[in-house]
């Protein structure tokens, strides 16, 4: 019963936001992913699409060292997957094609996936909302099964590891290049899946990685890469202004709760913080954010409240502003936006030990990490809450952390790599 109430709520947030045509849009998707597993790219295996052959191999190699000298580079052909809302990932990408435009550069989209007709324009429309400077129905290819004619460009992108195997056998192109923000054999445990994913890592793409750590993994597999400093728009994630006597308010606490991904850790972040609301109860309120999910379910009802998937940047931007400590996970290889973001609103973060992100976090300094345990994670929380002073060194030095990084400085780097073809650190 619980479960179709939730549905319910979730139906009618979806009319409400989305119309009847993106609620049917919606549900048709899902009826589809259904009944259809074996056809939806996330699912391995799907018929030859991930099958790659030794002359596959071979001539992509011939493309790779074809190239000698400094590239004029004026089209693009990016390979992604459809999106009807955005995350940080497409948003970085978008975010780069709109740099390369202003170098002149026309940008190409291929989206590989099969994407439905009524779903076309559901992805159109949310391209556009967000990439209007970027939109033209004639740029935007449907390449899924590859029957139609791609164009000709001077370089092109895989964006996620299944769009590689895309690119592996696309060859009209005079550079490939590999758009790389996680580590994503970690996305499945050790077997077939986690190989095949690790296999694109030696089509000999050059790579373009989200931060130095990842960078640092993907050099094991291709030493022609070069990294960016991920970083975030100061125009939407920037401080609130100090507001004196703080401490003695609620303490709200924000949760980057996703249930649908590992590598985010949501049972180890509901657990910790129903172990801290025990404690502070009315002291503290507890906020969720990502993704939908029912309280219910989880059994947190009345000690987390969950927001949902918020539909814009700034509703996420607001809602960390208003936060005095936040809490998010990441477990595989890369450094993900929702710490950098809710360090760039002036918020004391909580993360765990990860190896590849201590490049930029400072335990104790910019950022509080702590050992995947619920009384570890608890106590860390905790930490923050009893001690004023040091919740306000973290957010200073977390709002400084962030001002030293810029979009443009960033990725003028990677445009001199992709002229050049070659980057020593």
């Amino acid at each position: 019963m619980q479960s179709i109430i939730f549905y319910l709520r979730k139906s009618i947030k979806t009319i409400r936001s989305d119309g009847w045509d993106g609620f049917f849009t919606k549900f048709k998707r899902k009826i589809r992913k259904y009944f259809k597993k074996n056809t939806d790219l996330n699912s391995i295996p799907y018929g030859k699409y991930y099958d790659f052959t030794e002359e596959d191999l071979n001539e992509n190699r011939i493309i790779l060292n074809k190239r000698v000298g400094t590239l004029d580079i004026k089209t693009v052909n990016w390979f992604m997957p459809s999106f009807s809302h955005p995350m940080g990932g497409v948003l970085s990408i978008l975010r780069f094609a709109k740099f390369l435009k202003s170098k002149g550069v026309e940008n190409r989209f291929i989206i590989y996936n099969d994407v439905h007709n009524d779903e076309k324009r559901e992805f159109e429309n949310a391209f556009s909302k967000n990439a209007q400077d970027l939109f033209d129905k004639e740029k935007i290819f449907y390449s899924f099964k590859n029957d139609i004619s791609l164009p000709e460009c001077d370089a092109a992108f895989a964006t996620r590891w299944d769009s590689a195997f895309s690119l592996l056998r696309f060859n009209k192109t005079k550079a490939k290049f590999y758009f790389i923000q996680d580590f994503e054999p970690l996305f499945y445990p050790a077997g077939f899946k986690y190989a095949l994913v690790e296999s694109t890592y030696r089509f000999g793409f050059s790579g373009v990685v989200s931060s130095y750590g990842l960078y640092e993994e993907y050099k094991k597999y291709n030493p022609n890469a070069i990294w960016f400093n991920p970083t975030v728009d100061r125009n939407i994630y920037y401080p609130r202004p100090i507001q004196k006597n703080k401490d003695k308010d609620i303490i709200k606490i924000v949760f980057y709760g996703r249930p649908s991904s590992e590598r985010n850790g949501f049972d180890l972040g509901i657990k910790a913080l129903s172990l801290l609301k025990k404690k502070y109860s009315e002291k503290i309120e507890i906020l969720s954010a990502g993704e939908d999910w029912d309280e219910k379910k989880y059994g947190v009802d009345g000690l987390i409240k969950n927001l949902g998937l918020l539909k814009s940047l700034k509703e996420v931007a607001d809602l960390y502003r208003s936060a005095d400590l936040g809490l998010c996970f990441v477990f595989t290889k890369h450094t993900s936006f929702q710490p950098l973001e809710l360090m760039a609103c002036g918020v004391a973060t909580v993360t765990n030990y990860n190896s590849t992100n201590l490049w930029i976090f400072k335990s104790g300094e910019n950022i509080v990490l702590a050992e995947p345990s619920e009384s570890c994670v608890s106590s860390a929380l905790e930490r923050l809450i009893e001690t004023p002073e040091l919740r306000s060194i973290i957010i200073k030095n977390g709002i400084e952390t962030m001002n030293h990084f810029d979009w443009d400085m960033e990725f003028e780097r990677v445009w001199n790599f992709m002229e050049r073809g070659t980057f020593r650190d």
